[in-house]
């Protein structure tokens, strides 16, 4: 799992947006605050930033995090803020709680979470003062540890080597990344990972030598178990396979939990949530399908849960080793066998679910990935953390899209809402569906019905839970029905109507432009907001791209926005990400003027990267002479491939629409 998407899925129901769009309605009032003489503001996404005017920072350096709670992150800021004033020092901070919850939650970035605010100290010396004035005056504040970082002394300060300004080069996978430069001129990339580390040519200063050196002499074996392996991260911490270090002893499993950080939706941390996995493991001692648990330990800050080694493979591996509808040959015999296997399953897991609640617990994160299949068929449920007693419940503040219960349902109901999902999943993995058209349940339990053997009555519970119900605050969609037959009705036509089938998948995709909207056109991945909106691999030029090149018909308002967007916002070079992606498309969808001048731009880019010059502070990418591609499109090339497109007397050759691919043609 890719764990940058959960920062995105919180602005809408339905499509990812800017953390910033969601957390707007809750910034801190500093944000907003009048500077004094000498001072301006700037916008980084979900930072704000403060810099004094006159001072150059340096390319690089170390810089100074604070950490911070969300309980007194206000106060935390203001120190900040009063400080940062007094002495001149350029920062930037989260701009509201929501996006600091979201920073320090359980699938945040690793190596970013614990971040709230940074300061760029100009040199050695204004380092020191930063760390020893602010130091003191947030001594005793807690926060999260952050990870890619130097703690300094036991306050909520953290630094670490990294760049100030945003260079930009390519790591060995290819992919455009923020740069460091060595002595040499070199680039190369600012990793900012899970763990502290300084770069072997980075200088050191004096004051905080002695610290960097401690780092590096720590040791971790406190923990009396060997790790063999990873079995998953996150923020929370690891999931650990090992054996205990003295003995001969069982494989073991090692739940790692951090303090402050990890946070779900109500802003429970990681701790919190270890400490109640022990407590009902421990209340479901000896039932079947449920994993052992040896006790908590504390290991120098985290804490750890030892519990049984639950052998085996997951459903979610399960189901994508059996399921027979991914072979187009799947005949009745394999469709049989499959259907046998996945009532078996869902049996075992009734059962044990059964005995789960009989107990007083309700599990609560009912999916897939938490059901373990062992080598001998049975069943076993793991990760007890969002598990609570019945007499004592609380809702899950986490969840599994598609296995979640709406707002609606309580206590055990939630559980057999999830399994109601899992019913629907094993046959059509599917479960999502339901999740955003309610109305979806009915059509995919009769699909069940028709392609699978499964016994009278099975697919009841997948109707009364996923379908909408007067309790659970959600609503049928007629519209979508309407739409579900015309889609139907084309797709089960004797003769496909392409061009019929063509036009609605772009008429959707139409539907959800935003023009109104200036940084992204289309709704999509969630790189679009860390590349720009405008890029054939993310943006709108792919879209329209795509549009174009399937003979669908392009909105003529949605080129004017690329074009605008095109000659009023910076870009770099590059074909899928870049400048000259976005000008390809522009010069098919008849914006030749406003193609040639990205690619202008982009020329000038290349220009200022030559050898010898500073790295560039915009992120143009790579520099001239570092080995990678060279040759770039450009105007001169754009103008002669017109030229080649005019027939005798200047009119202009008939432009294919099927078939054309970025790159085309190009050298």
């Amino acid at each position: 799992m890719d764990n940058r998407y959960e920062a995105y899925a919180y602005a809408d129901p339905l499509f990812y947006d800017s953390p910033r769009r969601w957390g707007a309605t809750e910034e801190f009032p500093a944000v907003t605050r009048p500077l004094p003489a000498g001072w301006e503001r700037g916008d980084l996404e979900i930072w704000a930033v403060v810099r004094p005017t006159g001072v150059r920072l340096p390319d690089q350096g170390w810089k100074v995090h604070v950490s911070s709670c969300a309980e007194d992150a206000e106060e935390v800021l203001e120190t900040v803020f009063a400080y940062c004033l007094r002495e001149r020092l350029a920062f930037k901070f989260l701009r509201g709680l929501p996006i600091l919850q979201v920073q320090n939650s359980k699938y945040a970035a690793r190596g970013a979470s614990g971040k709230f605010c940074t300061i760029y100290p100009v040199d050695d010396d204004a380092l020191e003062r930063c760390l020893d004035g602010l130091g003191a005056l947030l001594a005793g504040r807690r926060g999260p540890y952050i990870l890619s970082d130097l703690r300094w002394g036991e306050g909520p300060l953290y630094l670490r080597y990294g760049g100030f300004a945003e260079q930009y080069c390519h790591n060995e996978a290819g992919e455009r990344v923020l740069a460091l430069t060595r002595p040499d001129g070199r680039q190369v990339p600012d990793v900012r990972g899970p763990g502290f580390a300084v770069p072997d040519w980075a200088p050191v200063p004096p004051s905080v030598a002695a610290a960097v050196a401690a780092r590096a002499a720590r040791s971790d074996d406190a923990l009396p178990y060997t790790v063999e392996r990873v079995l998953h991260f996150s923020n929370a911490g690891g999931v650990y396979l090992g054996r205990a270090t003295e003995g001969d002893g069982p494989q073991v499993v090692l739940k790692e939990a951090r303090p402050l950080a990890g946070l779900d939706q109500r802003g429970v941390d990681a701790v919190t949530r270890l400490r109640n996995e022990h407590r009902i493991l421990a209340r479901l001692a000896g039932l079947p399908g449920v994993p052992e648990q040896y006790g908590l330990l504390t290991v120098w800050e985290h804490e750890f849960l030892v519990q049984e080694y639950v052998e085996g493979r997951s459903l979610s591996e399960w189901l994508t080793a059996e399921y027979p509808l991914v072979h187009p040959d799947a005949g009745p015999d394999a469709v049989a066998a499959y259907t046998r296997d996945a009532l078996g399953i869902v049996d075992r897991l009734e059962r044990t679910l059964a005995g789960i609640h009989a107990r007083g617990v309700v599990f609560g994160d009912l999916h897939p990935r938490n059901l373990i299949l062992r080598p001998d068929g049975e069943l076993c449920f793991i990760d007890f953390e969002l598990a609570s007693t019945a007499e004592e419940f609380v809702r899950p503040a986490l969840g599994a899209a598609g296995f979640t219960a709406p707002k609606g349902y309580t206590g055990a109901e939630i559980d057999r809402y999830a399994l109601a999902a899992v019913r629907l999943w094993l046959f059509y993995p599917l479960a999502q569906l339901p999740a955003l058209d309610p109305g979806k349940a009915e059509e995919l339990a009769d699909a069940i019905e028709a392609r699978f053997p499964v016994p009278a009555g099975f697919t009841d519970p997948i109707r009364r839970y996923l379908r909408a119900a007067p309790h659970d605050g959600r609503a049928e969609r007629p519209a979508l029905g309407l739409g579900r037959a015309e889609a139907r009705a084309l797709l089960a036509a004797a003769e496909p109507d392409w061009p019929r089938i063509r036009d609605a998948l772009a008429a959707g995709i139409a539907a959800t432009a935003t023009p109104d909207r200036a940084d992204r056109l289309f709704p999509g991945d969630v790189a679009q907001f860390t590349h720009g909106g405008l890029g054939l691999a993310h943006g709108a030029a792919g879209v329209l791209y795509a549009l174009h090149a399937t003979g669908a018909a392009v909105d003529p308002g949605h080129v004017r926005w690329l074009a605008d967007a095109a000659r009023t916002r910076g870009t770099t070079p590059g074909l899928y990400h870049g400048g000259h992606g976005v000008a390809y498309v522009l010069d098919l969808l008849g914006e030749r003027e406003t193609a040639l001048g990205l690619l202008e731009r982009a020329a000038r880019l290349r220009r200022d990267r030559r050898p010898g010059r500073r790295p560039d502070r915009r992120g143009a990418g790579h520099r001239a002479g570092d080995g990678r591609t060279r040759h770039r499109p450009g105007a001169a090339a754009l103008r002669g491939r017109h030229r080649r497109r005019t027939a005798p007397g200047g009119r202009p050759r008939p432009r294919p629409l099927r078939g054309r691919h970025p790159g085309e043609g190009r050298t």
